[in-house]
């Protein structure tokens, strides 16, 4: 699977969330949106606990150093989470890429649901947008998301398939 990171359609700036990366063009519906280059840890403490990306059960996506919000190619660990995302994670063995689920507009922000990859016990409290009825408030595992999301991203193919077989 080819992961291309299309760095010149983001941009690292201010949001209503914090610090988040924008879109700098139209993004197509079912276009990748960036790739996460990194290194492969079971390892969960240390400075780079916060860019986590779970690929597998126990296995985890790093940054190979800390990321860099001038540099492009670290854009991606900035992505926020949020309850109502325009992206989904495709994960491929050892690499990761955001996928557009609807078409994304100059300066929209991207999100995904970080509970989609996430099987491991963990937990944040949720800041993308608590005014919207769909804010769950505390984020969590797959495992904890309602069952009416459960249903929504099973249909959407929005789980990766490690995800998929801890879920019922």
């Amino acid at each position: 699977v080819t992961l291309p990171l299309e760095v010149s359609m983001l941009k690292l700036q201010q949001t209503t969330t914090g610090r988040g990366v924008v879109a700098t063009q139209m993004l197509q519906k079912h276009a990748t949106v960036c790739s996460y280059e990194g290194l492969v840890t079971r390892d969960l403490k240390g400075e780079l606990e916060q860019y986590l990306l779970q690929i597998a059960p126990g296995f985890y996506l790093r940054p190979k150093k800390m990321p860099d919000p001038k540099k492009a190619e670290d854009f991606p660990w900035f992505i926020n989470h949020s309850c109502k995302p325009n992206t989904k994670i495709k994960i491929a063995g050892r690499n990761a890429a955001l996928i557009a689920i609807k078409h994304i507009m100059p300066g929209d922000q991207i999100t995904f649901d970080y509970s989609v990859s996430q099987i491991d016990p963990w937990s944040m409290i949720c800041m993308c947008d608590s005014s919207t009825n769909s804010c769950r408030q505390l984020i969590g595992p797959a495992s904890s998301l309602p069952l009416y999301l459960k249903i929504k991203y099973l249909v959407g193919k929005t789980f990766p398939p490690y995800v998929v077989k801890t879920l019922f």
